[in-house]
C-alpha cells in the first residue's frame, strides 16, 4: 500500500506519479488523519513547485486537485478561496492546453459542486458545457462519465445519469488507491441515482 511521505518531503521534478499516489492515499484512505490539513497543504506546495517546473496539463491538474483536497478538509471560508484558485488554474490551463478531458471534467465538477451566487460562483450551465466537452473528447473515460453522471443526478436527471455512471463503472482500471477510490465513488453515485429513479 502507498504511504504518505512526511510533511515537507519533496518529490523529484519528474515524479508526478508519486505525488498523485500521495494525493490518492490522503483523499481515499487517510481523510480522517489528525494531520490531514498539514499533509494536504504540504502536497499543495509540492504540486505547485512541480507545476512551476513542468507546466503540463496533468501536473497543473494535480495542483488543482491538491488545492481542492485542502479545501475539502478545511470546511471554512478559506475553502472557497482555494476552490476558486483551483478553478482559475484549470481555466488558464484549458486556454493554454485546450481539449484535455481530465481538465474539462474537473472544471465541470467544480462548477456544479460549488454553490451559486451570492454564496459562490457555482454555475450549472458552465458545468454542463465543460462536461459535454470532456465527454466529446473521451466518451468512454471513467472520470468523464462519472462527473457527467454525478452532475446529471445532482441536477434532477437521475435517469440520464444512470447511463453515464454505468459506463464509468464498466471501465477497466488499474489496481491503485486512486482507481479503487474513484470506483467506490462511482458505485455510490450509481446507487443514489437508482434510488432517485424509484
Amino acid at each position: 500500500m502507498l504511504t504518505i511521505a512526511p510533511v515537507g518531503a519533496r518529490a523529484a521534478p519528474d515524479d508526478l506519479g508519486v505525488l498523485e499516489g500521495r494525493w490518492a492515499v490522503l483523499k481515499y484512505e487517510q481523510a480522517d488523519a489528525p494531520d490531514r490539513i498539514a499533509r494536504a497543504e504540504a502536497l499543495e506546495r509540492e504540486t505547485a513547485e512541480l507545476a512551476g517546473r513542468d507546466p503540463r496539463a496533468e501536473t497543473r491538474l494535480l495542483q488543482a486537485n491538491a488545492l481542492m483536497l485542502t479545501a475539502e478538509f478545511l470546511h471554512s471560508t478559506t475553502s472557497l478561496k482555494k476552490v476558486r484558485a483551483a478553478r482559475d488554474l484549470l481555466v488558464e490551463t484549458d486556454q493554454v492546453q485546450p481539449n484535455n478531458a481530465a481538465v474539462l471534467s474537473t472544471l465541470g465538477s467544480i462548477y456544479y459542486e460549488v454553490p451559486g451566487w451570492p454564496i459562490a460562483f457555482g454555475d450549472r450551465k458552465k458545468a454542463e458545457d465543460y462536461l459535454r466537452r470532456a465527454i466529446a473528447i473521451d466518451p468512454e473515460g471513467r472520470d468523464t462519465n462519472f462527473f457527467m453522471g454525478d452532475m446529471l443526478m445532482e441536477t434532477g436527471r437521475a435517469a440520464q445519469a444512470t447511463a453515464y455512471l454505468e459506463r464509468a463503472l464498466a471501465v477497466a482500471s488499474q489496481d491503485s488507491v486512486g482507481a479503487r477510490g474513484r470506483r467506490a465513488e462511482v458505485v455510490a453515485a450509481l446507487e443514489k441515482a437508482k434510488r432517485k429513479r424509484r
